[in-house]
C-alpha cells in the first residue's frame, strides 16, 4: 500500500502531467469501452432465447433468382419439417398485417400465421394463457390469437381479463388465448400471432415462397452437419421441381441474421479504437519517458541506498497503473455517454439497439483494459529510468546521458508509430467518406425530394370484393390528386429500398418454350396508374397504365429497360407478349411500356430486371400510397388521413414517412461507420 500512496503523491505533485495523461487515456479507454459494449451486446451476447445458438433460419434460393434468398414454399417447408434428422423441431411463420377494429379507431398491426410448435421451437411460453393447440391448425377451426406483451399493454392496458374474449381482426372474430412474455424478441416485428392452417393453400401450393422457416438443432448436431442435410434436401427439390437448375437452401444462425449487416462494421470499429488506444499509449509513454529522464537521479539514489531495480520498476509500474485507472475512471462516463449518443444518432443503424447496455462484463473489461494499458505504456519508461547508476547520474547532471539519448530514439520511434496509426485511421475514414459520398451521389432512378409514402390497409370483409377494393383506391387517389399542393399520387404494393419482395416466374415470347428451364425469375411490382410520374421514373417507350386497364381488358405489363435489353432485340419490348406463372398456369400479358430501371434493395446494388403489372387488373388490398407534393410532404399527412377517414373510417394508415427518410434509413450503417471513424481520426490527430 505504501507504493500506491507514494505513487499517488507523486502524481498529485505534477498536476499538469497527470491531467494531460489522464485525459489522453480517458479518450482511448472510453472509446475502447464504448465499442466493446457494442461488440459484447450485439456479437458476443446470445439472443434472449433458451439455448439460442441452436436456432437456425432456413431460406430457399430458387435458380435464376437475381440475388438474395427467400422463404420456403409450403410443400418444401412441410417436407423439411417432417423428414429432417438434424433439427429437433422445425417451425415457420407467414408474415402479414391485420386490421384491429371494434374499439375506437381501426389500426393495422403486423403479425404472422405460425405453424404448430412455433413457440415451443423458440423455447418461449406465454406470460398469460396458452399457445395454440394442434387442432387449431386445421381449416374450419375457430380463429385464435396470441398478442405480444407490448401490444397487450398498449391496446388492452394490461388487462388479464382479455383472455377468452374475442377481438375483431380483418372483420373476423378471434379468441385471445395467450399473451407473449415481455421482451420476446419477435415483438419487434410482430404484434400478434395466429395459427397457420397446414391444409391451407399457403402450405399446400408451390406458387408462393412465403414461409419464413427456422429450426432448433438437436443436441450435438453442428451447423455444418445441418447444412449437409439441407444441401441434400435442396438437391432433391431441385431435381423434382427445378430440373436440376441450381435450387439452394441456406442456413443462417439467429444471431447472424440479427446482426449480420453490422458485424463487419463492429470489427472495423474495434480495430479503429485499438489504433486509437495504441496512439494514447504512445503519447503517455512519451510523457513518461520525459518524466523518467527527470527522475534518473532519484532512481540512482534509491539504488545507492539498497533499492533493487525490480522494486523501482514495480514502483513506476504502480504509478503507471494508477494513472491508467484514473484515465479509466474518467473514460467510463465518456463510454456511457458515447454509447447513448450512438444509439440516439440513428437507432436504425444498430440492430438490437434496445438490448445495448453496460453490465458487469463491460465494467470488468474497462478495469482490465486500464491495467493492461498501464503496463503497455509504463514498462519501457520504467526500464529506462531505472537503468542509470548513481555515478552516471551525477556525471550527466541527472539527464540520463546515453540513456537519455536512447530515450530520445525511443520517443522518436513512438512519434513514428503515432503518425503511422493516425494516417491509417485518417485514410480509412477518408475512404469511407468517399464511399458514402459516392452512394449519396448515385442516381437511384427515381426522385426522392418531396415524396410522401404511407401504407393503407383496405382489408376486411368489404374489401374481399376486389371491385370494392379497386373503387376505394381509385376514389382515394382522385381525392388526393385534387388536394392543393399535390403534384401526383399513385399506389404500389412495395417501395424501393424495402426488403419486401414479390417474385414472379415469366416467359418472354422470345423464349423457345414455356418450361421450368426457360422460366425467368424476377421481381413483379403491382402499381396503380401514375406511379412512374409520382416516383419520377421515366417511361422510355409505350405508355403508362390507365384506369381503363381493367380485369375484363387484355392484361397489360410494363417492363424495365434491364429486362427489355436482355430479352428483346434492341430493347424494343412494346407489343411483345410475356407469360407469367400464376398458380401453375401461364397468364399472357402484353408489354405496353418500358420504364427506366432503378435501384431496388439498396443504393449500392445495380438495377435488376423487373416487370410491373396493373393494380387495376390484379388488386392487392394493402397498398403504399406515393404522393409527390410541391412543398413539404409532411404537411399533407393530416389532409390525407382525413380523406381516408371520410372514405372509410375503418381503413387505417401506418408507416408514414418520406422517400428521403427511406433513403436515409438505407444509408444508416454507412453513415454511422463514417461518423465514428472520422471522430476517431480527429481524436487521434
Amino acid at each position: 500500500m505504501s507504493g500506491f500512496r507514494y505513487g499517488f503523491r507523486m502524481l498529485v505533485r505534477e498536476p499538469a502531467f497527470t491531467l494531460t495523461a489522464a485525459i489522453v487515456l480517458a479518450l482511448g479507454i472510453g472509446a475502447t469501452t464504448a465499442i466493446f459494449t457494442l461488440v459484447h451486446n450485439l456479437l458476443l451476447e446470445p439472443l434472449p432465447y433458451p439455448d439460442s445458438g441452436r436456432l437456425i433460419w432456413i431460406s430457399g434460393t430458387p435458380p435464376k433468382m437475381a440475388s438474395g434468398s427467400s422463404g420456403l414454399v409450403g410443400q418444401d417447408f412441410t417436407e423439411i419439417r417432417n423428414r429432417s434428422h438434424s433439427f429437433e423441431k422445425v417451425a415457420g411463420i407467414i408474415a402479414g398485417a391485420w386490421i384491429v377494429s371494434g374499439d375506437g379507431d381501426a389500426e393495422t398491426i403486423q403479425g404472422g400465421r405460425v405453424s404448430p410448435g412455433f413457440f415451443e421451437t423458440l423455447g418461449v411460453m406465454p406470460a398469460l394463457g396458452r399457445v395454440f393447440l394442434p387442432d387449431e391448425h386445421r381449416l374450419g377451426h375457430e380463429m385464435e390469437v396470441v398478442f405480444s406483451h407490448r401490444y397487450w399493454q398498449r391496446h388492452f392496458r394490461g388487462d388479464p381479463a382479455i383472455l377468452g374474449r374475442r377481438v375483431t381482426l380483418d372483420g373476423i372474430p378471434y379468441e385471445v388465448v395467450g399473451i407473449a412474455p415481455a421482451g420476446f424478441p419477435m415483438e419487434a416485428d410482430y404484434d400478434m400471432w395466429a395459427p397457420l392452417q397446414l391444409d391451407s393453400s399457403y402450405v399446400t401450393a408451390r406458387r408462393s415462397r412465403q414461409v419464413r422457416a427456422f429450426g432448433r438443432l438437436k443436441p450435438g448436431v453442428t451447423v455444418e452437419q445441418a447444412k449437409a442435410e439441407a444441401n441434400a434436401f435442396a438437391a432433391d427439390f431441385d431435381k423434382r421441381f427445378f430440373n436440376d437448375k441450381g435450387y439452394a437452401i441456406t442456413l443462417t444462425t439467429f444471431l447472424d441474421r440479427a446482426v449480420g449487416g453490422v458485424r463487419r462494421s463492429l470489427w472495423i470499429f474495434a480495430a479503429a479504437v485499438g489504433c486509437l488506444l495504441l496512439i494514447a499509449c504512445s503519447n503517455v509513454a512519451s510523457l513518461l519517458l520525459a518524466r523518467g529522464a527527470a527522475r534518473v537521479r532519484e532512481m540512482a539514489l534509491r539504488a545507492a541506498i539498497g533499492a533493487s531495480r525490480a522494486a523501482m520498476i514495480r514502483q513506476m509500474l504502480i504509478e503507471s497503473g494508477t494513472l491508467a485507472l484514473i484515465g479509466g475512471a474518467l473514460g467510463l462516463p465518456l463510454a456511457i455517454a458515447g454509447v447513448r449518443l450512438l444509439i440516439r444518432y440513428d437507432p436504425r443503424a444498430l440492430p438490437r439497439a434496445s438490448e445495448i447496455h453496460m453490465d458487469a462484463t463491460v465494467l470488468l473489461f474497462a478495469v482490465a483494459i486500464s491495467v493492461i494499458t498501464g503496463m503497455i505504456f509504463g514498462i519501457v519508461p520504467a526500464l529506462r529510468a531505472t537503468r542509470v547508476s548513481l555515478t552516471d547520474a551525477l556525471k550527466d547532471g541527472g539527464h540520463g546521458g546515453s540513456s537519455g539519448r536512447a530515450g530520445n530514439r525511443f520517443r522518436s520511434t513512438l512519434v513514428i508509430v503515432e503518425v503511422a496509426l493516425g494516417v491509417v485511421l485518417t485514410a480509412t475514414a477518408g475512404l469511407l467518406a468517399r464511399s458514402l459520398q459516392a452512394l449519396n451521389s448515385i442516381d437511384p432512378g427515381y426522385r426522392v425530394r418531396n415524396v410522401l409514402t404511407l401504407q393503407v390497409a383496405a382489408m376486411g370483409p368489404k374489401y374481399r370484393d376486389l371491385e370494392e377494393c379497386r373503387k376505394f383506391y381509385q376514389q382515394l387517389l382522385r381525392t388526393v390528386l385534387d388536394m392543393p399542393g399535390v403534384e401526383s399520387a399513385a399506389a404500389t404494393n412495395w417501395l424501393p429500398l424495402k426488403s419486401d419482395r414479390n417474385w414472379a416466374g415469366v416467359w418472354p415470347d422470345t423464349q423457345p418454350a414455356r418450361t421450368e428451364e426457360t422460366k425467368v425469375l424476377l421481381d413483379n411490382r403491382v402499381i396503380a396508374p401514375g406511379y412512374f410520374h409520382a416516383m419520377g421514373i421515366p417511361v422510355l417507350a409505350g405508355r403508362d397504365f390507365d384506369w381503363t386497364d381493367r380485369p375484363d381488358t387484355p392484361k397489360a405489363m410494363i417492363v424495365n429497360d434491364v429486362f427489355a435489353r436482355e430479352f428483346f432485340p434492341n430493347g424494343n419490348a412494346v407489343g411483345h407478349q410475356v407469360a407469367m406463372d400464376v398458380g401453375g398456369a401461364p397468364m399472357v400479358f402484353e408489354v405496353v411500356g418500358v420504364a427506366g430501371s432503378f435501384r431496388e434493395l439498396s443504393l449500392s446494388e445495380p438495377p435488376r430486371r423487373e416487370v410491373f403489372t396493373a393494380y387495376t387488373q390484379t388488386t392487392i388490398a394493402g397498398q403504399t400510397l406515393v404522393v409527390r407534393t410541391l412543398d413539404d410532404p409532411a404537411s399533407h399527412v393530416g389532409a390525407i388521413r382525413a380523406a381516408i377517414g371520410k372514405l372509410d373510417p375503418n381503413v387505417p394508415i401506418y408507416q408514414v414517412r418520406t422517400m428521403q427518410e427511406q433513403v436515409d434509413q438505407s444509408l444508416a450503417q454507412q453513415r454511422l461507420r463514417g461518423m465514428l471513424l472520422t471522430t476517431f481520426s480527429i481524436v487521434a490527430l
